[in-house]
């Protein structure tokens, strides 16, 4: 079984800006003050189209970080850390990518490997691994495996 997210967590009051600046998604709490945004294909084509000339970041480790959804972080980094994050794993192989922003900056550089960044970009958003569990799970990460997952989430 697979798992393949592009979200942004974003900070619990930054949520109310989601509908105006994220298209075609919505933002879903998982606790510890943080929103989970699914960054869908229509919502990376539309706000390409809003703003096309905007150029993406230099960052190769990510399928759907693009320069408006930097510019749309980095605006809602004014409320708190931002993390855009990104899991492809299938049978148990795989890789994560993430990057923090705060206070319209980058806090966290783009990191890529096969477990890890979430992590630290969860930690660096304040919340704490309990016993014998890390940040992923301590979120719920992975408890639904897909965007489509997380939007069809009760």
């Amino acid at each position: 079984m697979g798992h393949a997210i592009q979200a942004l967590l974003i900070p619990d009051g930054a949520a109310g800006l989601v509908p105006e600046r994220l298209p075609h998604t919505r933002a879903i709490s998982i606790g510890h003050g943080i929103q989970l945004v699914p960054v869908l294909d229509e919502t990376f084509d539309a706000l390409g189209e809003q703003s096309p000339d905007l150029p993406d970041p230099p960052e190769v480790e990510f399928w759907k970080l693009s320069g408006p959804i930097v510019r749309v972080a980095l605006e809602l980094s004014q409320h708190g850390p931002v993390a855009y994050i990104e899991t492809d794993y299938f049978g148990g192989t795989g890789e994560q990518a993430a990057i923090v922003w705060e206070d319209g900056r980058v806090r966290m550089p783009a990191q890529q490997a096969r477990s890890g960044p979430i992590n630290e970009a969860l930690r660096l958003m304040g919340v704490r691994a309990g016993i014998m569990r890390d940040e992923f799970e301590a979120v719920g990460l992975g408890a639904h495996r897909s965007n489509d997952d997380w939007l069809e989430r009760g």
